[in-house]
Order: structure tokens, then sequence, then C-alpha cells
């Protein structure tokens, strides 16, 4: 291209397909404000062939073609617009024949394109629309993964004498694909409290639909009265029989409110985080033993360990996106989740959740947050 002239990329429409208003998407070689009091494009004579992807159109003095300066209320150039003589448009369009926008160029001078411009450009304009139509199928995609995530979680939380319990599943930002992480709370039938946030390895709908399998399975095994280990081995061989082979990470746990008492269990997952009632914030590494990911064969059975929650204390069950940094350690991560939790005291739950996320987790990360947090009352 020439230099000096300005290239105003039209992007997406603003509204529906019969919206005839397009949007200032990009600017090179002209500052933005030159266009700051430009109204919106609109299907005016000119533009119309590229709006309606009818083909370039290259013209060595738009000043002199016959569908300029037709359209009220500027009947040209609007005041202030850059000086246009040379101008060449070549339409976005998608491989159903939906236009998504336009490259636009003009210069001052007239003349100025030639065969070879129009051609790289349409070349740049066929790019722009596959990358455009990749994003779109990226997003929707994306999308219902997130909708499936959410609708296979618990809508609402039961109520249990003697702990409050609230929740967080935030998905991941920069529309990652949506991973299989979940939360489940359940009241047994003996009035005890089930507690569990896991991880199905993956980054799709299929994750997320796996994620489901697992879950329900987990959930069917706790209600029918199996304890924790026994409910997590259960749970491996209903995987392996089913052909779920997808490593998986839980942390399951039973709670006694009002006992003062928890036993949990987890495989391949981060432990339970506490906030005591003396602000001491601690993980309960030793407490709740490690065993292998569920989903591959367990090689050693999950053993379950207990621990006393004494009224006053924060219990703090998460899946490892609210944690991970690109290039940290996960014992810093781990060390940070502690030090804004020991800043908790007094907080209810849901305040508890806000904080964690907003504070603790990577806005750019590139993976979910499941996140469960139950406060023992006297």
């Amino acid at each position: 291209m020439a230099r000096g002239e300005f290239r105003p990329d039209l992007g997406l429409r603003r509204g529906d397909e019969n919206d005839e208003h397009y949007l200032l998407y990009a600017l090179s070689e002209a500052p933005r404000s030159a266009f700051g009091e430009i109204p919106v494009p609109l299907k005016t004579p000119v533009f119309e062939p590229t709006f309606r992807g009818l083909g370039p159109v290259r013209l060595e003095d738009v000043t002199k073609d016959p569908r300029y300066g037709r359209s009220s209320p500027f009947h040209g150039l609007p005041h202030g617009h850059p000086p246009v003589r040379s101008y060449l448009a070549v339409p976005v369009v998608a491989r159903t024949d939906e236009v998504l926008g336009g490259l636009f160029f003009g210069h001052g001078e007239p003349g100025v394109f030639s065969e070879r411009d129009e051609r790289l450009v349409v070349g740049t304009a066929t790019h722009a629309a596959i990358a455009i139509e990749g994003t779109r199928f990226h997003e929707q995609g994306h999308r219902a993964a997130v909708a499936l995530q959410r609708a296979l979680l618990p809508a609402d939380l039961p109520e249990v004498e003697g702990a409050r319990v609230a929740v967080r599943y935030e998905a991941a930002s920069d529309l990652v694909e949506t991973g299989g992480d979940w939360y489940d709370v359940g009241l047994l039938p003996d009035g005890r409290l089930s507690l569990t946030v896991g991880d199905v390895m993956g980054h799709d709908v299929r994750a997320a639909m796996r994620m489901g399998q697992v879950r329900n399975a987990l959930r069917a095994y706790v209600f029918a009265g199996n304890e924790p280990a026994e409910a997590l081995r259960k749970v491996d061989d209903y995987m392996e029989t089913s052909g779920l082979d997808h490593m998986t990470t839980v942390l399951h746990a039973v709670s006694e409110p009002a006992a003062g008492r928890l036993c949990a269990v987890r495989s391949e997952h981060l432990p339970p985080a506490v906030l005591l009632p003396d602000g001491t914030a601690t993980w309960l590494e030793h407490e709740i033993p490690g065993a292998p990911p569920i989903g591959v064969g367990l090689s050693v059975s999950p053993r379950a360990g207990e621990v006393a929650l004494e009224a006053g204390t924060l219990l703090v069950m998460t899946s490892d996106g609210l944690l991970e940094r690109r290039g940290e350690p996960i014992d810093t991560s781990m060390e940070r989740l502690s030090r804004e939790l020991a800043g908790c005291s007094g907080l209810p739950p849901d305040a508890v959740c806000d904080r964690l996320v907003a504070r603790v987790a990577d806005p750019h990360r590139r993976d979910d947050i499941a996140l469960l947090v139950l406060a023992v009352e006297g």
C-alpha cells in the first residue's frame, strides 16, 4: 500500500442481518480521533457492494464515481473526515455467505491502488473471515460447555443446623474452553452434610459431560450409605467399567457440624484449607492423606482422614484453578491463599468466596474455579 493512506477496518454489524449500521472496528495510519464525531457507516451506494458481499471495489477517484455524494445528510465525506480520492474495499464474507464486515482503504491522492493491492487485500479478507469464523466456533463451544457445566451444578444448597455453606463456579477467562470442575453439596439421609469438589481432566463439552457422570456416580454411592473412601473406590471401579478413562481429582468430605467432625478423602486433589477460630490459616495436608487420581485405575486405595472442626472454623475446598499461576510453584500459590484466608475472620461464607476469587485467582487464568466454603457455627 502507498505511504500515507488511511485504512479503516469495519468490523461486525451492530445488530442483526437487517441492521445497516456498521461499527468502525480498527484503524491504521489514521488517528481514531479523526473518526470520533463521524457517524457509524451506513449501507450507502459506495459502501453497499461491500456490505452486500458483491466483491471488491477499486476506484481511481471515488469523488468522480456516479455513486459518490448521493446520500444525505453529507452527500460525500462527512465534515472532518480525512480526504479520500483513491478507494479500495473488499468484503469479509463467511463460508455461509454472511457478510462479516469489510476492509476499506483510502488515500488522499487518485490512482494509488493497483490490481496487485486488490489481490493482496482479497487474500487478507479471506484469512480474516476464517479467523472470525474460528473465533465464533470457539465462543459457541465455550458457551455450550459453560452452560452444560452450570446446569450440572446444584441449584440450591441444603440448610443444616450448625453450618453455612457458600459455593462459586468461575469459568476460565479469555474464552478458554471450560474444563470438568465441579462442586456438590448434599444433605444425607442421616443428617450429615456431603461436600465435594472435583476436576475431570479435559477442556471441552465432553469434559463437562464426563464430569456430570462422575459427579452423579459419586453422589449415588454417597447417598447409598458408603463412607468417603469406599465411595471413591466404587466411583473408580465405575469409571473403569464405563470406559471413563479420564484422570479425575476429587476432594470429598462428610461433615457433622453439630458434632464438630469431618471425614474426608482426596485423590490427587488439593487438601482443604481451614481458618481456625484463633485466626490461624493452614492446609490439612497431613490430616487428609492423598491418593492417586481416579479414572486411571487406583493403584493405592484411598484412605480417609478425620479432623475436628470447632465452632468458628472456616473450611475451604477448591479446585486448582483458584491457585495456579503460570511459572509459579504451587506452594507459593497455597501460601497466598493462606494469607488471604487469614484475613477472613468474621466474614460469612459468601464474602469469603468473593474475597478468595478476587484476591487469589489469576485474572488471566486458563482453568475454571470450583470453590466451596463451609462455616461451622456454635
